[in-house]
């Protein structure tokens, strides 16, 4: 079987989409599939041992795209962004799996994510529609794509780690100074809210609550301004975070659909606290592996983290009820039976 995957950034570490399809072709590349890319940019690692074509721009891409015959080749599209409309051009079938934010955050993300939405929301819906089947990543997105075309699915990422390990245990998290790891670029949408829960804490708990982040500062003005904290340290981006380092994930997004980030956490033991949004209620459970609040509760998760600081929190840990679907070798797996289904 051939797979052809048509992105405007192909890449690992790039964005949450982009590692991603690099860990599906890894594993695709195992099963017998041939895989061929054609991108705008490439941003990140590259996988060994298959095609990648880079266009200077949009008009070269769907100039080769017309050139392919899809029944002659027995060749399959992937879409990983609102681009996947542009297989029909070649009159191909395709697979699209959605890991937007959209609609949520074009009201969460200020002026800016309102005018992207308008131009990413119907690029989104059409890709979605003209697709043989939509994959999910949570089952909160399904609502959304749903709209668009009824054959949906989900199927779970896999995690960035090289074992999973299952961890049951009943603890008291206190720490005399609480460890606590973000992960994900520095924009508004991750953490806009950051700098108001840093505010917001007592000032003398403040030394016992230390911050490290891990990613690419995107919006400089608030990368700055987490800098003036004396207890946040921004870490750059790593190609692997070292969260069994610390205590606690935090994670202060407005919207999302399933962060790998999260998955990660919580297969490496340790809890994840942060705002109730998109499919992370469907993994960290209230009680056991963390605690999430109400959107723009800011206030609940201070008391939160003040209270894990001092008097401390005792968690029911077990993550073996989640980690088991987060396999990229059983996601590859899957959608390895979507495209011979949805190839005939």
């Amino acid at each position: 079987m051939k797979v052809l995957v048509v992105t405007k950034n192909y890449g690992d570490g790039f964005t949450g989409a982009t590692s991603a399809t690099y860990a599906l072709i890894e594993q695709w590349k195992n099963m017998n599939i041939e895989i061929i890319v054609y991108t705008l940019n490439i941003v990140g690692k590259t996988n060994d041992e298959i095609k990648i074509y880079k266009f200077n721009h949009l008009k070269e891409l769907i100039t080769s795209l017309k050139k392919i015959v899809p029944k002659k080749e027995k060749i399959m599209g992937y879409s990983d962004d609102h681009l996947g409309f542009l297989f029909r051009i070649a009159s191909m079938k395709y697979i699209h799996t959605y890991h937007g934010n959209w609609p949520d955050a074009m009201f969460n993300t200020g002026f800016g994510g309102l005018i992207r939405g308008i131009w990413f929301i119907p690029l989104y819906g059409l890709t979605i529609a003209l697709s043989q089947k939509t994959i999910n990543v949570s089952k909160y997105m399904l609502r959304f794509t749903k709209k668009f075309n009824h054959n949906c699915i989900v199927i779970r990422n896999g995690i960035g780690l090289g074992k999973s390990n299952v961890v049951k245990r009943r603890y008291l998290l206190q720490k005399s100074t609480l460890k606590v790891v973000m992960v994900g670029g520095i924009d508004q949408r991750k953490y806009g809210y950051l700098p108001k829960v840093l505010h917001a804490i007592n000032p003398s708990l403040s030394p016992k609550i230390q911050i490290y982040i891990y990613g690419s500062i995107h919006d400089q003005e608030l990368g700055n301004v987490l800098k003036t904290y004396t207890n946040i340290k921004i870490m750059g981006f790593v190609d692997e975070v070292p969260y069994k380092d610390y205590d606690i994930l935090l994670t202060t997004s407005k919207s999302e659909n399933l962060s790998v980030a999260v998955v990660e956490a919580l297969a490496s033991g340790i809890p994840v606290f942060g705002f109730e949004v998109g499919g992370l209620p469907e993994i960290v459970i209230n009680g056991e592996l963390g605690e999430l609040v109400p959107l723009k509760s800011y206030l609940n998760l201070v008391k939160t983290l003040e209270t894990l600081a001092t008097t401390g929190k005792i968690l029911n840990f077990d993550n073996s009820k989640i980690i088991s679907d987060f396999s990229w070798k059983k996601a590859a797996e899957s959608y390895s039976t979507c495209f011979m289904e949805e190839r005939c």
